[in-house]
């Protein structure tokens, strides 16, 4: 990572803008079928949108986005940008999908600014700039409407980098001032968009650091000057802390998790070998042990080829502590994510990765000058397939559900449920059948450390798709059955709400042709109150429990 000493400004050549235009019609062409997709309704896109009712412009809602917290996490921004796009195309999912796809654009424009600004050519920043956004792992994030988030705080935090980068060569007293000012604001609005940038000022610290050891100059005087950028983002830390719930996990954990997402996230950036939409529960110890064998290894070759180039030890110092620091709030550490892994988190990890890598790559001497740019556009290809290939699995909910389903291992409590809520809301009986199946075969973990679950979904399953089948009084049996065995079905949080209420549904039906016009009223009136619930939730402020 060696900041770049060309005089004349990356976006004042023109042949810089001819790799943007490459970069930006690439990148749109790669999503570009994504914007006739629905809202994933049963995947936060009804929590965050469909369903909300606080995304219009009143003082009341922003007071509230900035004041509250929002299904458990400080995130004001991603919130406002979708007031704007509720503002300008209402339930029009298009346009929210356009604005991902245009944010994420805009992302790849600004990480190849940075490549240039740390001295890569203008076409290996390209292909950097490409492998990053044409990964499959970024669909999740640019195609998924919930998560606004990622692509509002990669925004900012590269554009807070950039303005950093600048600010740090900037001879002009004010002019550096105003450049550090702004990198700070900008990095605020990253915070604010998702807590994935926490590390920024930490980065800020030792990039000032890095520079001043390469320009010759004291590291003192790079930190000193860059304060503001410090002081603005740890207050916008302290801002985010104070409204999210975090705390450290089960102590068991503290290792085992938090160092195989340490290797996980940075090795599945470089090739995301398997793509996780859900996150992967971690079921046994080689799940972890093969991840972390593979890292070590993947890191000390790179440090061997670090070394043989003569990289300084304080340069490759400051590369580990910033790819380390941009990892901290995906171990698991702290309540920010799951404790197990997905593709989402690692939307601005991945970048700060290739931004390492590439140019320790560039740095070797190759023996044809095109070897490297040859290998970096057939990867480039296979990403852009990858991607075309996996978004038509995100085009509805039953199409991720049974993508979700149909992979090989464990899908998580959480997918089973959404799954369940997904396949009930659309009646596609075949699907809950295989959902059903997979409930039988290989009960949803919650992890290497817990229990089996209850087995109550897994009968409300089976009575559901019994009735649906037409065998009324076979259904009627195994709803008895579960209501003899008084189970507390509400406070189960792996049973969805949707399938107590397909049970009232099935059991008023039922009823009604026993002809017990009693029972059949009672479950019409249970029925209603479980409507109720779901307008009052949806009328409530989500500030999360």
């Amino acid at each position: 990572m060696t900041p770049a000493s060309n005089p004349i400004p990356f976006w004042r050549r023109w042949n810089d803008w001819h790799y943007c235009i490459i970069i930006a019609l690439v990148v749109l062409a790669a999503f570009s079928i994504g914007c006739n997709y629905a809202f994933m309704m049963d995947w936060d896109d009804a929590t965050f949108v469909v369903n909300n009712q606080h995304l219009a412009w009143t003082w009341e809602n922003l007071r509230n986005y900035f004041t509250h917290q929002f299904l458990e996490l400080y995130t004001p921004v991603p919130l406002v940008s979708l007031m704007f796009d509720h503002a300008f195309f209402g339930l029009n999912p298009i346009g929210y999908h356009l604005h991902n796809i245009l944010l994420h654009t805009a992302c790849a424009l600004l990480l190849f600014a940075i490549l240039r600004k740390l001295g890569l050519s203008s076409g290996i920043a390209t292909l950097g700039a490409l492998l990053w956004a044409l990964s499959p792992q970024k669909v999740e994030s640019v195609i998924w409407i919930a998560e606004r988030k990622d692509v509002d705080c990669g925004l900012f935090a590269f554009a807070s980098f950039l303005c950093f980068q600048i600010a740090l060569e900037c001879s002009h007293r004010r002019k550096r001032l105003a450049l550090f000012c702004a990198a700070g604001v900008l990095g605020v609005l990253s915070i604010w968009s998702k807590p994935a940038t926490v590390a920024l000022p930490g980065i800020f610290i030792v990039y000032a650091m890095l520079y001043g050891y390469r320009t010759g100059r004291a590291a003192a005087k790079p930190v000193l000057f860059s304060f503001p950028a410090i002081l603005f983002t740890l207050l916008a830390i302290g801002v985010s802390q104070h409204f999210t719930q975090t705390g450290v996990g089960h102590l068991e954990r503290l290792w085992a998790i938090p160092l195989h997402n340490l290797f996980w996230y940075p090795l599945s950036a470089l090739y995301p070998w398997r793509l996780n939409p859900i996150h992967v529960p971690i079921r046994a110890w080689h799940d972890i042990w093969g991840v972390i064998v593979a890292g070590v290894l993947a890191t000390s070759g790179l440090l061997a080829l670090a070394r043989w180039r003569k990289i300084p030890w304080q340069t490759i110092l400051c590369a580990a502590l910033i790819i380390g620091g941009t990892t901290v709030p995906v171990l698991g550490l702290l309540r920010y994510t799951d404790y197990t892994h997905c593709d989402r988190y690692n939307y601005c990890v991945s970048a700060v990765v290739w931004a390492v890598v590439l140019p320790l790559l560039a740095s070797l001497p190759w023996k044809k000058t095109w070897w490297l740019p040859t290998a970096l556009t057939l990867l480039v290809g296979v990403f852009f397939i990858r991607t075309w290939c996996y978004l038509p699995y995100w085009e509805t909910s039953d199409t991720f559900v049974a993508y979700i389903f149909h992979q090989p291992g464990v899908p998580n409590r959480k997918s089973y449920q959404m799954g369940i809520n997904a396949t009930l809301r659309t009646n596609n009986i075949p699907l809950l059948a295989v959902i059903r199946e997979r409930m039988r075969t290989e009960p949803p973990p919650e992890g290497i450390y817990s229990a089996p679950p209850e087995d109550s979904p897994a009968r409300l399953l089976d009575a559901h798709l019994t009735f649906v089948s037409g065998d009324f009084m076979e259904a009627y049996r195994i709803y008895e059955d579960i209501k003899q065995r008084s189970l507390a079905l509400r406070e189960k949080y792996v049973i969805p709400t949707e399938l107590i209420q397909v049970m009232y549904q099935d059991l008023y039906q039922i009823y009604q042709q026993l002809g017990n016009s009693e029972a059949a009223q009672f479950y019409f009136q249970q029925l209603e109150k479980v409507n109720e619930y779901h307008s009052r939730q949806n009328a409530d402020f989500p500030i999360g429990e």
